[in-house]
């Protein structure tokens, strides 16, 4: 059969793996996130390290649009509150002393949509530097903020411990081997 890809909350992935609905999910890991999954039953393997980076659309002179040097509040494309990545961010700038001003004028739980979002010039997202970087190199879109602004995650594959079906061990097999 083939492969089929849901986008779920960390919640609701969890619960599935749990219920055995699905074979593997995709996770972020970080300690504002942590999963609870239980160690005897399942097991994970790494498969990136990432890190969120404010960005904006960048000006014809290179510098972003929206910038968290500049006064006033910035507008703050946001992920919910119940999506990781809208987890991630917001426990980092709730903790950080330097977080700008933000005045958040939309939400969306797909990083994806924030990217198009971004490059319309509608605000100030976190998105993955892995997806980001070549349009900062680029100069299409450029960092809203400093370094400390950033929040690093990793990506994990999690699954039950149990055998799987041939195909899934197999795909399993082709993940760790990478």
């Amino acid at each position: 059969s083939p492969l089929t890809v849901f986008t779920r909350t960390l919640h609701e992935t969890v619960t599935m793996l749990e219920q055995d609905e699905i074979h593997f999910s995709l996770i972020y890991h970080h300690p504002a996130i942590a999963v609870r999954l239980d160690a005897r039953q399942f097991t994970h393997v790494h498969i990136a390290s990432d890190r969120l980076v404010p960005v904006s659309r960048a000006n014809a002179a290179g510098q972003a649009l929206h910038s968290f040097a500049a006064p006033g509040s910035v507008p703050y494309l946001a992920y919910p509150h119940r999506m990781a990545l809208g987890r991630l961010v917001e426990d980092h700038l709730s903790q950080n002393p330097d977080a700008p001003r933000l005045h958040r004028i939309l939400e969306c739980d797909s990083a994806d949509a924030q990217y198009e979002y971004v490059h319309k010039g509608l605000g100030v997202a976190w998105l993955p530097w892995s997806m980001a970087h070549a349009d900062c190199k680029a100069r299409r879109l450029a960092l809203a903020g400093s370094r400390n602004m950033e929040v690093r995650f990793d990506v994990r594959m999690y699954r039950p411990k149990r055998r799987l079906t041939p195909a899934a061990e197999e795909f399993w097999r082709r993940v760790t081997q990478r």
